[in-house]
C-alpha cells in the first residue's frame, strides 16, 4: 500500500499534480525501490476515494518523466 498524505482539494494545485507530485518524491527519495509496484489506479483511486481519471494523469505525467513504465493487465 502506498501512503500518499496531505491531499488537498481545496489548494491551487490539482490533485492529480499532488499525487505526481508526492510518487516523485518517493521515488527520487529511494522510499520507492526501483522494480517496486504501484497499485493499479482504480485500487489507488478507491484508497483516496478520487476518481481513477484522477489517478490516471499523475501515472501518465509519472511516464511521461520515465519514473516508471505502464502495462495493462
Amino acid at each position: 500500500m502506498i501512503a500518499l498524505n496531505g491531499l488537498d482539494p481545496r489548494s491551487g494545485i490539482p490533485l492529480y499534480r499532488q499525487i505526481f507530485d508526492q510518487l516523485r518524491f518517493m521515488i527520487d527519495s529511494g522510499c520507492l525501490e526501483a522494480g517496486r509496484k504501484l497499485p493499479p489506479t482504480r485500487e489507488l483511486a478507491g484508497q483516496l476515494g478520487l476518481n481513477r481519471a484522477t489517478v490516471s494523469a499523475a501515472y501518465e505525467l509519472l511516464e511521461a518523466d520515465g519514473l516508471i513504465t505502464g502495462h495493462v493487465g
